[in-house]
Formats: structure tokens, C-alpha cells, sequence
């Protein structure tokens, strides 16, 4: 009975390390999806409203897309950087959008932004397939391994 016992403790923790992997991989999506959202309402801010940088960056604020008290945009998409689940060039994306804004006219900065959004689009639909792809993985991995070391602990 004891073994049993084990055997199923086994499964379900490697299983569940495998949901737990996968589940990253969504949350990474998730990321960028709001990151996508942040370019597509910061262009509209600049081309559309003029707005100028500070204000900008309050609204964001307000929107819940940024946090902390970042008093230019460079320090602002700094800590918007710093998030775990970022690969390498999406965060030099967000320092390139950070050194950007605010450095030159409105229709430059709408372009450059647009050209951002178009780049994170495609990082986007990288990180969905990596998430349909790799996530299946992640979880019959999980489960594979699981049932082995069940059946291997009987």
C-alpha cells in the first residue's frame, strides 16, 4: 500500500512539474500580449493625442501596464525589462521603445513605435507556437516521467 502511494505521490509531482513548466510558457504569452496592448496604446497616444512623454507614461500608469515611480521612459521600460519571463531581445525591445520616446517629432516617434509593435508581433506569434509546441511537451513529458518513476518505485 505504502508503495502505491509513493508511486502516485511520484506521478503527480512530475506531472505537475510539467503543468508548472507549460504554464510559464502561457504566461510568457501572456506577457507580450499585454506589452502589445502598451506599443498599440502608446501609438495612439503619440500620433493621435500629441501627448508629450510624462504624460504619456502617467497614463500608462493609470492603465496598469506600468508600475513604481520612473520618472523618464527609459527608466520606465528599464524596469518593464527587468520581467523574468522576457527573452534577451524582448527586452532590448523595450529599452529601444525607452530610449525612443520623447527623442525626436511625433510622426518619427508613431513610426518608430509602429515598427516596435510590428517586431513584438512577430516575438508574439514566436512565443505562441513555442507555447503550443513546447507546453504539449512540457506536460506528457511530465506525465511520462511521472508514470515511470511509479511504476519503476513498485
Amino acid at each position: 500500500m505504502l508503495r502505491l502511494m509513493g508511486g502516485l505521490l511520484l506521478l503527480c509531482c512530475c506531472t505537475g512539474i510539467g503543468l508548472q513548466l507549460s504554464g510559464r510558457l502561457g504566461a510568457r504569452v501572456r506577457c507580450l500580449e499585454k506589452l502589445e496592448r502598451m506599443l498599440t496604446d502608446m501609438t495612439g497616444m503619440v500620433r493621435h493625442q500629441n501627448l508629450p512623454t510624462g504624460e504619456i507614461l502617467a497614463r500608462l500608469r493609470q492603465e496598469g501596464y506600468l508600475s513604481g515611480d520612473a520618472s523618464g521612459a527609459p527608466e520606465a521600460m528599464a524596469e518593464l525589462a527587468e520581467n523574468p519571463l522576457l527573452q534577451p531581445e524582448e527586452k532590448l525591445l523595450l529599452l529601444r521603445v525607452g530610449q525612443l520616446l520623447g527623442a525626436s517629432d511625433r510622426e518619427s516617434q508613431a513610426g518608430q513605435l509602429e515598427l516596435e509593435h510590428s517586431a513584438l508581433g512577430r516575438m508574439l506569434e514566436d512565443a505562441r507556437q513555442e507555447r503550443e509546441i513546447r507546453g504539449k511537451l512540457f506536460r506528457t513529458m511530465g506525465l511520462l516521467l511521472g508514470t515511470l518513476a511509479a511504476v519503476l518505485a513498485l
